[in-house]
């Protein structure tokens, strides 16, 4: 798995000293940690820190009913709760988006979340300990859940930003698509099929970037193109 340099995600260390031994239920996704992923050169402007946001797997009954209650004894504070199915809590000076698995609101919006989480890659970062992150795939599967209908405006959507940004800024994220399960392979080629064929894709993809970095609108859906085209061409090679 290549990943940005372990420090990029040291800036979650007060989150993770406030959760205590908890930190190893913590799968952490989202906005916060999508810098870990972008391993293009020219891929640098992603605006960091964005608020980080992790679904807490905890192992017992009564944690699980007993989270928030429990999340406050360790020093968090409630704040507001989303419409995502998180809520955001403060710690020090920090905030956070927290939702509960399973049975969390947000696993109802993916039908993808749950295995996602059984997926979890473990990175280090300096301190030595691990954060649980979302696959490349599984968090191109989950954030195309979360994209807005195809009447809305893409340019206001947070999970269209993240998602031109993996494509743009992640060389890697079209081979893991293609080597992901069959069923997640092909939920993304299927839903990258549809979204390439919105009319304001582009423009939305140009709000994402900078000026100065035009180009990434087209290394995102070239690289869209290549995963919803990889179905079609491995059939061809089988066929050939």
């Amino acid at each position: 798995m290549n990943i940005q340099p372990i420090n990029t995600l040291d800036r979650l260390i007060p989150l993770l000293d406030g959760l205590g031994t908890w930190h190893r239920y913590a799968i952490w996704i989202g906005d916060g940690v999508l810098e870990a992923y972008l391993t293009a050169p020219g891929a640098s402007g992603w605006h960091v820190p964005r608020e980080a946001a992790f679904l807490l797997q905890l192992p017992s009954i009564v944690e699980q009913y007993q989270w928030e209650i429990l999340l406050q004894d360790k020093g968090w504070n409630r704040m507001t709760e989303t419409d995502t199915g998180f809520i955001r809590f403060g710690l020090d000076g920090h905030t956070a988006l927290v939702s509960p698995l399973p049975g969390g609101a947000l696993a109802t919006q993916s039908r993808w979340m749950e295995d996602a989480c059984f997926h979890a890659i473990r990175i280090p970062v300096s301190t030595g300990r691990k954060l649980s992150l979302l696959a490349p795939p599984y968090l191109v599967a989950t954030t195309l859940d979360q994209l807005p209908s195809s009447e809305t405006d893409l340019r206001y959507s947070d999970a269209f930003a993240r998602l031109g940004w993996l494509f743009a800024g992640r060389e890697e994220v079209v081979t893991e698509v293609r080597d992901s399960f069959y069923e997640v392979r092909e939920y993304i080629r299927a839903g990258l099929a549809r979204l390439l064929t919105h009319p304001d894709l582009m423009e939305a993809l140009l709000h994402v970037f900078s000026a100065q970095e035009w180009f990434l609108s087209e290394t995102a859906i070239e690289r869209m193109k290549l995963v919803s085209a990889s179905q079609n061409k491995h059939f061809m090679m089988m066929e050939a």
